[in-house]
């Protein structure tokens, strides 16, 4: 199902929860070439799973991405609705309402060399088991999911990487993520 957009020139929601918002020294959320995404989280998204896209956008979403809370899109039928900005355009994306949903938002505005969904939400699910190893006092159980997300997500990149300097064609060689 596509995803429902809407044009917008500017992303100019303030912060609702400072907990969500993601900072990182790298990039400042308003540099030029940062990429800003922000879920809408006034009451209709948030009845329609707006807080919940938050918190996975915020886990799926790689350092260079700034996530935070936004207040009304103005799309409230839509919702949950995200705004994000990339380097020369901005957009509203309406019905995101499930972290699969939001991983292919960020597969979509970042590329899929950038940011893999599937891996991506592998690797969320795999952290979300972890943290409640972790809370079961399973340290032992927590490592070893975190080692296999984390050996999976270094050979990704080093076969996208070989691929792409030897120039081969990235889509003939899918097939061996899987």
């Amino acid at each position: 199902m596509p995803m429902a957009v809407a044009r917008v020139t500017s992303l100019a929601c303030a912060p609702r929860q400072a907990q969500h918002r993601r900072r990182h020294s790298l990039a400042p959320p308003c540099a030029s070439g940062a990429v800003e995404v922000r879920v809408c989280t006034n009451r209709t998204c948030a009845r329609q799973g707006g807080r919940e896209v938050l918190a996975a956008l915020a886990g799926l979403a790689p350092p260079a991405v700034d996530v935070a809370s936004c207040g009304c899109l103005g799309r409230c039928g839509a919702g949950p609705n995200v705004a994000a900005s990339v380097p020369g355009s901005a957009a509203v994306f309406g019905h995101v309402g499930t972290a699969a949903r939001g991983a292919q938002l960020l597969e979509h505005l970042l590329g899929p060399a950038e940011f893999d969904a599937a891996l991506g939400l592998t690797a969320l699910a795999t952290r979300e088991k972890a943290e409640a190893a972790l809370e079961k006092g399973n340290a032992d159980e927590a490592e070893a999911l975190l080692t296999e997300v984390w050996t999976r997500r270094m050979r990704q990149s080093a076969i996208v990487h070989a691929l792409s300097v030897a120039g081969s064609e990235f889509d003939d060689y899918t097939c061996m993520f899987a």
